[in-house]
């Protein structure tokens, strides 16, 4: 389940043009938290072992998915690193 307050709604309605959770994979982060995940058959998801970030692996062959990886930050005083492969 996504944990998303109004403000952070509206900011992924502006900013990335999504209206509802995503199909697809996806996951989101707020300030700092995770707040969903969700890999697909074809497309996984999963937190990296020895830094912050994650790791995204797309089998290959794979058409007409979606994969959304959206931050939103909504307070102050936030700072973090983090590494994605795909």
């Amino acid at each position: 389940m996504i944990k998303l307050d109004e403000i952070q709604k509206r900011i992924l309605r502006e900013v990335a043009d999504l209206h509802a959770v995503p199909e697809g994979a996806y996951n989101i982060r707020s300030n700092s938290a995770s707040a969903g995940r969700q890999s697909t058959a074809n497309i996984e998801i999963t937190s990296k072992t020895d830094v912050s970030g994650l790791e995204i692996r797309i089998k290959p062959g794979t058409k007409r998915e979606s994969v959304h990886i959206p931050v939103v930050v909504t307070e102050s005083g936030l700072k973090e690193t983090v590494y994605n492969d795909f």
